[in-house]
């Protein structure tokens, strides 16, 4: 079989690896004895994959005297099981059977050569569909980050056009497939573009440098997305129902992605504007969400809105700022739901 026509644009070396994507345990589900007698407990319950433990990290930090169980995504169907009956979701381990308070979620789906797939599926559409209670994580509803382009049209055009700013944008984009010499063309023309990834897999952004060197010949086999370059301070700002969390990177060095610059400056503190503020809010709502990152660039006056993330990982970008407890401990009054 010819693979080469079946080559992205961008490079693999530029695809980084991201902590959750893969579980660590993948040995056959074993059936918990449920007929053992367990301690009945009730608890806010915390899942995710082990590697993608940051959050969980910090909201154990941060709790006073809570009952939180964290589960590992790695151990399901092996050290802990749950059970759903009449509305009634409940969790099992060795130990403990716990009636959960409210539910935080860093999801993980596994391939569907996983042995445990069928089992995973049951339980993410158990706490998409069926489970009523206090629950913070990304469901299916929320799928239009999975799509930056859709996301950019849809949401987020229609938050800038409902929300009546003149200091929000999005960055002018492009999709482009088609021959080599059409694409030789486009490119010998993108000085002021970037490219990355349009969908939910994650790669570093690439500058016209950059990527002026790589195969142009694949861009005839799947569309690949680009954008204009955008120029200023980088800003995140995550929500939590009402509460917004901001914070400002204001220089980087050897990445026009914050994430992967060599040099950067610290996560700041930062104010967000009326217009900034309401129009995150609306675009939060829009999409159906308790907690979302949000990213911008501020070019000159007007805030470029990047993408609004349904599952972010806020831990640390807000210890510089010192609001990263109030963070975690709101979390953890919500899940309690107060």
């Amino acid at each position: 079989m010819n693979t080469k026509n079946k080559q992205t644009f961008i490079p693999s070396d530029y695809r980084p690896k991201v902590k959750g994507e893969k579980i660590l345990v993948t040995q056959p589900p074993v059936p918990l004895n449920l007929k053992n007698k367990k301690k009945k407990v009730s608890a806010i319950v915390c899942i995710h994959v082990k590697e993608d433990c940051s959050q969980a990290k910090v909201i154990q930090k941060y709790n006073r005297g809570k009952k939180i169980v964290f589960l590992h995504y790695d151990d399901l169907g092996i050290t802990w099981n749950f059970s759903f009956y009449k509305n009634v979701l409940k969790f099992y381990t060795q130990k403990e059977e716990i009636l959960p308070k409210g539910i935080y979620n860093r999801p993980h789906s596994p391939p569907s050569t996983d042995p445990r797939f069928q089992l995973f599926s049951n339980f993410l559409s158990i706490l998409d569909s069926h489970w009523k209670g206090q629950f913070i994580g990304p469901m299916s509803a929320n799928f239009h980050n999975s799509s930056k382009p859709y996301q950019l049209t849809t949401t987020v055009r229609q938050t800038i056009n409902h929300s009546g700013g003149q200091s929000i944008d999005f960055p002018r984009s492009f999709f482009i497939k088609g021959d080599e010499s059409f694409c030789l063309n486009f490119l010998q023309n993108s000085q002021n573009l970037i490219v990355k990834s349009c969908s939910g897999i994650r790669s570093q952004v690439a500058t016209f440098d950059v990527f002026q060197k790589w195969d142009q010949s694949a861009l005839k086999n799947l569309p690949t997305f680009f954008q204009i370059v955008c120029k200023g301070p980088d800003i995140r700002i995550h929500w939590l129902d009402e509460k917004c969390y901001s914070i400002i990177v204001n220089y980087k060095k050897g990445s026009i992605d914050f994430r992967y610059a060599k040099e950067r400056g610290p996560y700041e503190k930062f104010t967000p504007n009326k217009e900034l503020s309401e129009f995150s809010k609306q675009l939060v709502e829009r999409e159906n969400l308790r907690l979302a990152g949000i990213d911008f660039i501020k070019v000159g006056e007007t805030f470029m809105c990047l993408e609004c993330n349904p599952n972010p990982g806020w831990a640390g970008f807000h210890r510089f700022s010192e609001d990263e407890p109030f963070l975690a401990k709101n979390v953890i009054l919500k899940l309690m739901g107060l």
